[in-house]
């Protein structure tokens, strides 16, 4: 038996098949650039290595600098430098870094007391006191995956390509949040991926990406954006990036990895501070970043209307086809970026996602206040 086509189920069937297109948009065709394209992201061993400066901005991060700074300064590559910045320190991060130079002489330590504070101020004097020409950055609390991710990354270099975007990923833990923050990083991941192979990269991240100076000069550091604390990253990528000089490097021994958020609270402030750049994308970036989520969710509303309308046998055959492409799609997620994370869950927070981020929204509107860091 058809259901009567009134026109509710006019408007519900037209909601299903607009959001349908976009999910297709990004599952069958944005997100396959990235799986074509991690079976040949292989470096060249005899391409010339040109010399590097690596630079992270901290702040009070002495425990992370005591953890995450060693594997840094032992990467397998010729000439770099690694500049470090400490950003009006109250605690003891100049000291552990005193010791760390004792047996480093490529290790640059910068105390930063202007009158300036946050990131942005940080990284801006790192790139003027740099050496070298390319700039790999990364974050105190992240480590990177191999010794080889300097030359994987730098690697990616080449005289048109001046912008290299990285995959920083989090270490799994048993719990459901952690669960739910490396699914949502490798999510954002294939976006942003997706879209710089379309030549219309909108983001990068912080903690795992690099540029040349010369790129950096050109744009105009961060002045564009200086007014808004984050940003460094992808109001960054927004400003510099162009189809002809972005490049992603998909090497998993060119990840970069921290630990997450333990609380949904922390999390919740991280997601916020991320989020409030958002006002700055041009629409091109705010489809690439929101239109999968948003039509997602009126993906869900639409095909639960119409099984609830009696479109049963087509709603139910729906729902079975994107639980088998999500399978699909899980298996090549985790086989790309390292995530690790259960099919199950996989699909649990597709569903849950929508949810999240909606109350993320509210929660970024009436509780949560802007920080430097």
């Amino acid at each position: 038996m058809i259901p009567e086509i009134s026109i509710l189920n006019i408007i519900l069937i037209s909601v299903f098949s607009l959001s349908l297109i976009i999910q297709l948009f990004f599952y069958a065709y944005l997100f396959p650039k990235i799986w074509r394209l991690k079976s040949g992201n292989k470096t060249d061993k005899n391409k010339l290595q040109d010399p590097v400066s690596v630079i992270i901005a901290a702040r009070n991060e002495a425990g992370n600098i005591k953890k995450n700074l060693l594997p840094v300064l032992s990467q397998k590559y010729p000439e770099y430098e690694v500049i470090v910045v400490c950003d009006h320190p109250a605690d003891n991060s100049e000291d552990v870094l005193a010791e760390f130079q004792k047996s480093y002489k490529n290790l640059k330590v910068i105390t930063d007391h202007g009158p300036n504070r946050g990131k942005k101020a940080a990284l801006s004097l790192a790139i003027n006191a740099s050496t070298h020409e390319r700039l790999v950055f990364t974050d105190a609390d992240c480590y990177p995956s191999s010794e080889n991710w300097l030359a994987k990354t730098a690697g990616e270099f080449s005289d048109t390509k001046q912008l290299i975007l990285g995959y920083g990923g989090y270490i799994p833990e048993k719990s459901l949040l952690n669960a739910f923050i490396r699914y949502d990083t490798s999510i954002i991941a294939l976006q942003y991926f997706g879209a710089a192979l379309s030549g219309k990269a909108y983001m990068g991240v912080g903690r795992n990406m690099a540029y040349t100076k010369t790129l950096w000069n050109k744009t105009g550091g961060f002045s564009s954006h200086e007014n808004i604390a984050s940003g460094d990253d992808d109001l960054f990528v927004i400003s510099a990036s162009t189809m002809e000089n972005t490049a992603v490097c998909l090497s998993p021994e060119a990840f970069t990895f921290s630990e997450a958020k333990k609380t949904w609270k922390s999390f919740l402030d991280q997601k916020a501070r991320h989020i409030s750049t958002s006002v700055m994308y041009n629409l091109s970036s705010k489809f690439y970043s929101g239109a999968e989520l948003f039509s997602r969710t009126t993906f869900f509303i639409s095909i639960l209307s119409l099984l609830i309308s009696g479109f049963y046998v087509f709603s139910v055959a729906t729902i079975i086809l994107r639980v088998i492409y999500l399978i699909i799609t899980s298996l090549k997620l985790n086989k790309t970026l390292k995530s690790g994370i259960p099919v199950f869950y996989i699909i649990l927070f597709d569903i849950f996602a929508p949810f999240f981020y909606g109350f993320l929204v509210l929660y970024k509107l009436l509780i949560h206040s802007n920080k430097q860091w």
